[in-house]
């Protein structure tokens, strides 16, 4: 199985465990530049919400580094010109 697509098995996965209809919703993710800043996009992008996103641009040592849950203006931030109807502070970084 290739990379990509194992990661869209995964997003289809995901999908299918939380059946969610966010159509009509704006979310945040703050991605910490971890290992799911393409994965979570993808994932609340199939259930229908618009998806704007901060750190999401890993380098292999920019993990956490100024963003994530510790650093929830990262969202304000992303979200101040759009208005989002929902923002979620919380990372999308996977933490094993």
């Amino acid at each position: 199985m290739t990379y990509d697509r194992a990661e869209k098995d995964y997003v289809e996965f995901l999908t299918h465990c939380f059946p969610l209809a966010l159509a009509g919703t704006t979310i945040v993710l703050d991605c910490a530049h971890g290992a799911t800043y393409r994965v979570a996009p993808a994932v609340f992008q199939r259930l229908g919400a618009r998806v704007v996103t901060s750190s999401v641009r890993p380098d292999g040592i920019n993990i956490n580094a100024g963003c994530g849950a510790l650093h929830p203006r990262g969202c304000d931030a992303a979200s101040a010109p759009r208005a989002p109807t929902s923002a979620s502070p919380s990372t999308a970084t996977a933490t094993g």
